[in-house]
C-alpha cells in the first residue's frame, strides 16, 4: 500500500522515490494530509513505529472512531440522512490502514433534517464555523459546518460536521446546483460520484489530491458490478471532463479506477 501512496504522490505532487522519513514530510503538507496513512500504512506493513509517531496516529485513530460513532448516532436519529464519501469509502481501504479525513459530510433531505442535525451537535457543544443560505432548485438551501475542538491542535485538525440540503451547489462549469435525490442510491456508487463533484468544485482551490486517486483505486472492485449505475450518474450530472482527468491520472499512477463507459446527456 505505500507503494500505492507513493505512486499517487507522484503524480499530484511530483513526489519521487524517497526515504520514508521525506514521504512522512510530503504526507504531512496541507495539500496532501496522509499523514495518518502512511503512518498505519507503515505499521500494517511491520515497520515498529517509534512512541511519538504512534501517539500521532493514535490520535487521529481516536478522531476517526469519533467521527463513525456520531454518524451512527446521527443515522439512528435520521434514518434518511446521508453520509457521502468517509464510511463507505475507509471501509474499502486495506485492514489496518487508516484512511485520513478531516470531516464528516453529510446530506439532509431538506432544511428542517439539516436544522436538527446542527441542533443535536450544538447542544454537544459544537460551535457553527460556516452558515450559508441560498436559494437553489426552486427553494431555500442550507450550508453549515460546525466544530469541537481536537485534542491536540498542532498535529489533529478539530472535528467537524458539513451538512448540506444540496449533493452539489454547482458553481463550476456553470452547472446548476443538484438535490440530494440526484445521488445514486448505491452507497458506493454515490461514494464515486460524491468524490468527482467534491473534485469538480474544488479543483480551482487545491487541484487533485493523492487521495483523490487512492480512494478511486479501493472503490474499483465494489463498484465493478455497478458500472452501468455509475456511468449514467456521471453522465446526468454532467461529470466526464472531471472524471476523464480522475481516471487518466489514477492510470498514470498505476492506480486502477473504476471501469465505466460515461454518456453525455
Amino acid at each position: 500500500w505505500l507503494d500505492a501512496v507513493r505512486r499517487a504522490l507522484g503524480v499530484t505532487v511530483g513526489f519521487d522515490d524517497t526515504p520514508t522519513r521525506d514521504l512522512l514530510a510530503t504526507a504531512r503538507l496541507p495539500n496532501v494530509k496522509l499523514a495518518a496513512t502512511v503512518l498505519s500504512a507503515l505499521r500494517a506493513d511491520g515497520v515498529a513505529l517509534g512512541p511519538i509517531v504512534a501517539a500521532e496516529l493514535e490520535l487521529h485513530e481516536r478522531k476517526e472512531e469519533r467521527l463513525c460513532r456520531l454518524w451512527e448516532e446521527l443515522r439512528a436519529e435520521e434514518r434518511e440522512l446521508r453520509s457521502v464519501r468517509g464510511e463507505d469509502i475507509a471501509g474499502h481501504y486495506p485492514e489496518g490502514v487508516l484512511r485520513q479525513r478531516s470531516d464528516l459530510d453529510v446530506v439532509a433531505t431538506g432544511r428542517p433534517q439539516a436544522w436538527r442535525v446542527a441542533r443535536r451537535l450544538l447542544e454537544r457543544g459544537w460551535r457553527v464555523d460556516t452558515l450559508t443560505v441560498m436559494h437553489a432548485c426552486g427553494e431555500l438551501q442550507v450550508f453549515a459546518a460546525l466544530s469541537l475542538g481536537s485534542e491536540e491542535p498542532l498535529l489533529v485538525a478539530p472535528d467537524r460536521v458539513e451538512v448540506s440540503t444540496l449533493s452539489t451547489v454547482g458553481a463550476f462549469r456553470g452547472l446548476a446546483p443538484r438535490p440530494p435525490g440526484d445521488l445514486p442510491v448505491s452507497p458506493d456508487v454515490c461514494s464515486v460520484v460524491s468524490l468527482v463533484l467534491d473534485f469538480a468544485e474544488e479543483i480551482s482551490l487545491r487541484g487533485v489530491r493523492a487521495r483523490d486517486l487512492l480512494d478511486l483505486s479501493v472503490l474499483a472492485a465494489p463498484v465493478s458490478e455497478r458500472a452501468d449505475e455509475l456511468g449514467a450518474a456521471l453522465g446526468e450530472l454532467d461529470l466526464w471532463p472531471e472524471w476523464d482527468q480522475l481516471r487518466r491520472l489514477a492510470a498514470a499512477a498505476s492506480l486502477e479506477p473504476p471501469a465505466v463507459r460515461v454518456s453525455r446527456v
